[in-house]
């Protein structure tokens, strides 16, 4: 030990902790004055850099500014002195690994201090070994055992991980590690899923959609099973609006009958469920009227049918029943449901959909917003995923997946419709 001027101490600028707590350093400060220093300080054998002990050393600064001396061991140590400890080695692994573990034994590092500490130890090892280390190896030496756990060993896979990212200006200020995290995961799914549509992009040059002119209970018997990742689709509603007339812009024209609904649908449940993989979602436009008997069918057919229905809330838009009598219907639902165990995409989806407006021009009598559909897709498909819509009306399925790098299938069988929906096929879509 030797006691040299306060100022002859070199801070280097990598030193692994960069943030210092005032309030923290004041009680330290209180502390050496009462009990005298307890350590002192470590520098570098051929140089008095430091390499442990930067928080004692800016306590002392505070001590010295105030003109004050304290005790070390028997030793009065005058203002602007410091004792300290010369290591026994020239080795600049050695210092890092004596620096954090002072760090980490003491007052933890913030998140991104320790992920760089990590890592700037990791790439020393690298160095010395010739190859990476292991992160057992880390884990056993930070954590002091032989015998480190998984948990332990997570934790410096995580601080790999977060030191990766420091790059990003974005993820590096946030305070909150596990909101760095959640950031990091949230830009590699975008990355991941930028990948995969730049691989569906080159291998669909053209349309990688279907439409098929047939009626959906043939055609949907016909199909493979386990082949789609989701069913989107805007059936007829089963409340006789090819009878609305003046209350709509253009005439519904097919049979909405009640009785052809109600034989379609636990069709349309049952067939879905056998052409959709073993983990999959259904979206399934309703009538509020009809929400719980068609959510009875695909409960029948196996789906896990979301207990409420989602709503699509249109503005100052929807058919005026009885104007002289009661509101606009402004809204319309939609049945959700699970098949296996497929997740959503994004877990800050509402339940209540407000944000997009019914379509301009319209081409169908019930024709959805490309929007909304490229909005319900997003939670759940990634690029290359498939689709199917056996109701495929005016194709509205076509462009919402094509902007999104997915294959659809849809159905329809009115001639009109499946012309104009065979001109969607390579439609783009721009929000």
């Amino acid at each position: 030990m030797k006691v040299i001027p306060l100022s002859s101490v070199i801070i280097a600028p990598d030193r692994q902790r960069q943030h210092f707590d005032l309030s923290s350093l004041l009680d330290l400060v209180d502390d050496i004055l009462e009990h005298g220093l307890i350590h002192a300080p470590v520098v570098q054998l051929d140089s008095p850099t430091l390499v442990a002990g930067e928080r004692r050393l800016r306590a002392i600064e505070i001590i010295s500014a105030r003109g004050l001396s304290y005790k070390y061991s028997t030793l009065i140590i005058p203002p602007n002195h410091i004792p300290v400890i010369p290591l026994a080695s020239n080795d600049t692994l050695g210092y890092a690994e004596i620096e954090l573990a002072e760090n980490l034994a003491r007052l933890d590092l913030t998140w991104q201090e320790r992920a760089a500490a990590i890592q700037k130890l990791m790439a020393l090892r690298e160095e010395r070994d010739g190859a990476p280390p292991q992160k057992q190896e880390i884990a056993a030496e930070i954590f002091h055992t032989p015998t480190p756990t998984g948990n332990q060993i997570q934790q410096i896979s995580t601080d790999a991980l977060l030191a990766k990212a420091l790059e990003d200006p974005t993820i590096s200020k946030i305070k909150d590690k596990k909101q760095a995290l959640k950031s990091i995961k949230l830009k590699l799914q975008n990355e991941h899923i930028a990948q995969l549509a730049s691989s569906f992009a080159l291998a669909s040059p053209h349309s990688p959609h279907t439409l098929l002119h047939e009626d959906c209970a043939a055609a949907l018997s016909s199909l493979e099973p386990s082949s789609f990742d989701c069913l989107l689709s805007d059936p007829i509603y089963g409340v006789g609006a090819h009878t609305f007339g003046s209350q709509t812009t253009i005439n519904h024209e097919y049979d909405d009958s009640y009785e052809t609904w109600k034989r379609l649908m636990p069709i349309l449940a049952s067939s879905s469920y056998r052409i959709t993989k073993p983990q999959a979602h259904a979206y399934v436009f309703c009538d509020i009227r009809r929400w719980s008997e068609l959510s009875s069918f695909f409960s029948a057919a196996g789906w896990d049918v979301w207990p409420t229905p989602l709503i699509w809330y249109k503005g100052n838009q929807g058919t005026l029943p009885r104007p002289n009598h009661g509101p606009r219907r402004s809204y319309e639902t939609i049945l959700y449901a699970i098949k296996g165990d497929r997740q959503v995409l994004s877990v800050g989806a509402l339940d209540v959909i407000t944000t997009i407006s019914t379509v301009d021009k319209i081409r169908h009598a019930a024709e959805k917003p490309v929007a909304l559909f490229r909005y319900l897709l997003s939670l759940t498909c990634l690029p290359g995923n498939t689709v199917i819509d056996p109701f495929a009306g005016s194709g509205t399925i076509f462009p919402a997946a094509t902007s999104l790098s997915l294959s659809a299938t849809g159905i329809e069988v009115d001639e009109k419709y499946y012309s104009i929906a065979r001109t969607r096929l390579e439609e783009k879509y721009d929000e």
